[in-house]
């Protein structure tokens, strides 16, 4: 193996009921995440979750690094976090319509 604390990471979050998952949210047409930047919609701050990336419409991963803060989300996008599953199903029902 290569990367075992990665593996070992992963296969334990597979696992545990409960614990650190990562999801994806859709931001739905009238979702309130619209329009505002990853800066300001703050999941971190507000729901203790950390985007991972932006899936844009055209399938394309959009990475999240620290310099684009500035992303502006769109309808149709989903936002691949990594979270506590009670943090995350709180982020996923505010960004829900």
């Amino acid at each position: 193996m290569i990367r075992p604390n990665v593996v070992t990471f992963l296969d334990k979050m597979l696992r545990d009921t409960g614990g650190v998952r990562f999801e994806e949210i859709k931001v739905f047409q009238g979702s309130p995440l619209i329009g505002q930047t990853l800066d300001n919609c703050a999941p971190r701050k507000h729901f203790e979750v950390t985007v991972v990336a932006i899936v844009n419409e055209e399938g394309e991963y959009e990475y999240n690094h620290l310099n684009q803060s500035d992303r502006v989300i769109k309808p149709g996008e989903f936002i691949v976090v990594i979270g506590d599953s009670e943090e995350i199903t709180k982020f996923r029902n505010y960004a829900t319509p």
